[in-house]
């Protein structure tokens, strides 16, 4: 199967599980791993996958990386900084019966 497809297939599964059931970023991301078993060989693939959320006027980004190198935080005066967690969690689709791999750490935006 060529790559562009199945990641197409892999981010509209994401998209389905992420506004059906909602939920911190690693569940979900756990989720998207049980469900590529439905393949007879399980595609893998690295993400991150985050989400902003406003509380009291101030807003924090929840992100889950499932091996994918860290995104990079810009902030508003325009200096830089990798959100990288000590442990970024494996690709999915390798080993869904190893529990969530994946870790949600937060940062502040604004």
């Amino acid at each position: 199967m060529e790559a562009a497809p199945l990641t197409g297939q892999i981010r509209n599964m994401l998209r389905a599980l992420a506004y059906d059931h909602g939920g911190p970023t690693s569940l979900i991301l756990s989720k998207l791993d049980r469900a590529l078993t439905m393949f007879p060989e399980p595609p893998t693939a690295t993400l991150v996958l985050g989400r902003i959320e406003e509380a009291d006027g101030a807003y924090t980004f929840h992100w889950s990386n499932a091996g994918h190198p860290p995104p990079l935080l810009v902030g508003a005066d325009g200096t830089t900084s990798y959100l990288a967690p000590a442990h970024h969690g494996i690709p999915v689709g390798i080993d869904p019966a190893g529990g969530p791999a994946k870790v949600s750490p937060k940062a502040a935006v604004g």
